[in-house]
């Protein structure tokens, strides 16, 4: 397992990305229409230099397999991915970060990537939305959706392989995004592999699904913490919402209720996970059971409906008497449980 650490943290990591040396970068803008500064993503990304930002005008756009170069900027005008849309018609996975260095990708939404390749166990099966190898990657306030690897990580896939050369450590930040009906072998929604540090804050997991492990998010070899989330409505034999293989990720403060099909947390060889402050509800296969048994009601986790506002249609805000709100909390844990806070009134 991969200890390598993050970064500096999200918030110092946004500021260095979001403020660069006006004196040495450039804004690339990019029009729907190819009369932008460059004429398309691809293109954009291609001349910017280190401490450019790619910023691109709202529109959809028809590209695939776009190579994120280390330390830029790629994002909507808006910072809103309602406002961009990345559509890779299942010609290929919607971004690729391969090569050492950060970047910073927010404020847009990738659909219909497609990650698929001959070679059973090489890296291009993997990250039908975003793949993250070699390299570290920033993302904030983006939507998945829709997208499908052959292996793992439909919605986003960090991590490794040997082809290619040895192995090398990748990590990635990801913050405030949601991952919407993804489809993969393992890891619907989000992947975690080999040499892999990722740290998941403020994310909602949903109708994603795994042909065997994760349905929400699958760890394989890998180092995953994960704060604040919402695992909801999503389906695979073995862990509709966390799936953890070689792999004992930290999980605070996160709702995975309802998912359709697996249990709530499945752990295979000598997996470990730890939970903290965590609703497990209502999930097909069950809730506390299997390798994190013995984690119910300590540590401050329980089992309650978390009362999300509207589910069905993807609202998963929480009613007024939530226990999973701040402040109503049954054994006293302080901060949301969950990504979302407060959004309609009481039960009945």
């Amino acid at each position: 397992m991969s200890t390598r650490t993050l970064f500096v943290g999200v918030p110092a990591l946004l500021a260095l990305f979001l403020l660069p040396d006006s004196a040495a970068s450039r804004t690339w803008r990019i029009l729907p229409d190819g009369t932008g500064e460059a004429p398309t993503i691809q293109a954009g990304t291609d001349s910017a230099s280190a401490g450019d930002v790619v910023e691109v005008v709202c529109g959809d756009y028809l590209e695939w397999a776009l190579m994120v170069k280390p330390d830029i900027v790629l994002r909507s005008e808006s910072g809103s991915p309602e406002c961009v849309t990345i559509d890779a018609q299942r010609q290929g996975p919607a971004l690729i970060c391969w090569d050492h260095g950060s970047r910073l990708i927010e404020g847009l939404t990738l659909i219909h990537g497609y990650a698929s390749s001959p070679i059973p166990e090489g890296i291009a099966n993997y990250g039908g939305g975003l793949l993250c190898t070699r390299g570290d990657v920033i993302v904030h306030n983006c939507v998945f959706r829709d997208n499908e690897a052959a292996a793992g990580g439909g919605g986003m896939f960090c991590g490794t392989s040997s082809e290619g050369g040895p192995p090398e450590p990748s990590s990635a930040v990801v913050t405030d995004c949601r991952f919407v009906d993804n489809h993969a072998a393992g890891g619907g929604g989000f992947g975690v592999g080999l040499l892999a540090t990722v740290e998941l804050t403020g994310c909602i997991m949903t109708g994603n699904t795994g042909n065997g492990h994760a349905g929400g998010i699958g760890v394989g070899d890998g180092w995953l913490t994960m704060t604040s989330c919402t695992l909801s409505g999503n389906s695979a034999p073995y862990g509709g919402g966390l799936s953890c293989v070689m792999a004992s990720p930290l999980v605070q403060n996160c709702i995975i209720a309802g998912n359709l099909q697996g249990v709530a947390v499945y752990c295979e060889m000598e997996s470990a996970p730890v939970l903290d402050c965590c609703d497990l509800y209502g999930n097909e296969g069950g809730d506390w059971v299997g390798c994190i048994a013995e984690q119910m009601e300590g540590s401050g986790n329980f089992s309650a409906d978390p009362c999300f506002c509207d589910a069905g249609g993807g609202d998963f805000h929480l009613c007024a008497d939530s226990w999973c709100l701040a402040g109503h909390h049954p054994w006293g844990c302080d901060d949301l449980v969950g990504a979302l806070g407060e959004g309609c009134v009481a039960r009945d």
